[in-house]
């Protein structure tokens, strides 16, 4: 596990015996899944119950210089993965109170082609190249996450995925 998610779970679990669930997200989820080594950030989305994780990642974030984004109940602005939670895959834990998730590899592409950045783009073929993806699996996820997003935001999404199979498209199978 990335050290920086590790160290921060770690102080979330001492400082609360209250139990959580959390969905490492982005470079987290690839270095869970092996294909990455580490990452410079932490990315995890919790749900309504535990929202007081992002006052607890603020005051963490100070005091550490660490940045970490926590997401809420599936919200990956401007985009909302409603059966986050259900898709992700358990990883097991070394925490006492923290039930750890990692966030589904057709879900997290998806997060990183809204984006769409070299960094991101190197993100996605690492992931590719190790881990099989079905073309037509992620079709139909992509079409799905479409229908969610907030306003009309989608547009570059679209023209974004586009780039994604035609830049890395012949990674799928």
């Amino acid at each position: 596990m990335d050290p920086l998610l590790y160290n921060f779970l770690s102080e979330l679990d001492a400082n609360s015996d209250k139990k959580r669930v959390v969905i490492a997200m982005g470079g987290n989820a690839l270095n869970l899944l092996n294909v990455k080594d580490g990452t410079k950030d932490v990315d995890i989305c919790v749900f309504v119950p535990d929202a007081d994780v992002i006052d607890f990642a603020r005051v963490y974030s100070r005091r550490t210089k660490v940045r970490v984004d926590v997401f809420l109940d599936g919200w990956v602005q401007p985009v909302r993965f409603p059966d986050m939670l259900q898709r992700a895959s358990h990883t097991g834990s070394p925490f006492s109170n923290i039930e750890l998730f990692t966030m589904n590899l057709y879900d997290m592409i998806l997060t990183k082609v809204d984006r769409w950045s070299e960094k991101d783009k190197a993100d996605i073929g690492s992931a590719l190249n190790k881990i099989p993806c079905s073309k037509r699996e992620m079709e139909e996820r992509y079409t799905f996450i479409l229908s969610q997003f907030y306003d009309n935001l989608h547009e570059t999404f679209r023209t974004n995925y586009t780039q994604f199979l035609n830049e890395l498209g012949f990674l799928l199978k």
